[in-house]
């Protein structure tokens, strides 16, 4: 499997300034939150650190706030892969910078 190439931030934001305290979770086994995440699990901000995701998968991320008022939010994330080329070519193969007018033509599988 492919990784994710850039991190992945999510914050929470309030209307007031009443203290929370916060608690996300992301559906994907074996996740560290430790170590894939920059500030863990209980910050306002989550932010999964760049290869911890997967291309071409949808996960769910949740974030529950407890304080004066309690609350749950969720957002579902796909993780797109990347476009698969079978070859590339340059046209035309020479020519001089600024000049020559040149295309790429590529072939999917």
């Amino acid at each position: 499997m492919t990784k994710t190439t850039k991190p992945l931030v999510l914050q929470v934001i309030s209307d007031n300034n009443e203290n929370y305290s916060y608690v996300w979770s992301i559906d994907k086994p074996g996740f560290n939150y430790g170590t894939q995440t920059k500030h863990g699990r209980n910050e306002k901000i989550f932010h999964v650190v760049e290869g911890a995701l997967e291309t071409g998968q949808i996960y769910e991320i949740k974030v529950e706030l407890e304080g004066l008022r309690a609350g749950l939010a969720c957002v579902k994330i796909v993780t797109h892969k990347p476009p698969e080329l079978k070859s590339c070519n340059v046209v035309p193969r020479t020519g001089r910078a600024l000049e020559t007018p040149f295309s790429l033509e590529c072939l999917v599988p």
